[in-house]
């Protein structure tokens, strides 16, 4: 426990030295912060990398996903923009800036942003499924079945798809079909506990 605190303590020092001591901070520090939950501290570790060298991408990214964690999504949303002005060419970037654009409620340019994400990246499991999430919130069951889908049909084969995509084809009314998709999150995930309550209210429905 005490190596543990200490080496949150050097990480500290690290993200919290000055511009002008900015050798002693790297990527590795800041990451660690802000995978630790320490969002601010990782931002400025993030923001000193970035006076030090403003044309690696990945570095907006990173400090991006610290306010997006922090739910700051209009800052994330600049620094994603950052990411690809700086390298357009990334799927990754699109996905996350349109994560963030979901997240602050900006549909239209979340779902613009999948599309790009899935143009420059075909197979993307990710960019289908988070496509897929926004047609549902829409009320496009259809467009988003079809994406949850394609997710699972390139890799994202977990209970979590399989459930929003059964809550999609119920709220389509297409109980068997849901019912089939929430018995396969249950094989995936015993204890999923989305999968568990809706097989007991599909149960429940079925007596009635």
């Amino acid at each position: 426990m005490r190596k543990v605190i200490l080496l949150s303590t050097l990480l500290m020092l690290g993200a919290c030295t000055s511009v002008s001591d900015t050798k002693s901070v790297d990527n590795t520090s800041c990451v660690s912060l802000h995978e630790k939950g320490d969002y601010d501290n990782a931002i400025d570790c993030f923001t000193l990398l970035i006076e030090q060298d403003k044309k690696d991408y990945r570095t907006y990214v990173r400090r991006g996903g610290s306010y997006h964690r922090k739910g700051d999504f209009e800052k994330a949303i600049a620094d994603y923009t950052n990411a690809i002005t700086l390298e357009p060419n990334k799927a990754a970037t699109y996905i996350v800036r349109g994560m963030a654009y979901s997240d602050n409620k900006k549909y239209s340019l979340a779902v613009s942003d999948f599309t790009q994400a899935i143009k420059l990246d075909p197979n993307n499991a990710n960019a289908y499924f988070e496509r897929g999430v926004v047609w549902g919130l829409w009320g496009q069951f259809d467009d988003a079945i079809e994406d949850f889908s394609k997710s699972i049909r390139f890799g994202l084969n977990n209970a979590e798809v399989y459930g929003i995509r059964g809550a999609t084809y119920f709220d389509k009314g297409e109980i068997d079909k849901a019912r089939n998709d929430f018995n396969q999150a249950l094989k995936l995930d015993p204890n999923n506990e989305f999968a568990i309550q809706a097989i007991a209210r599909l149960e429940e429905r079925d007596k009635k």
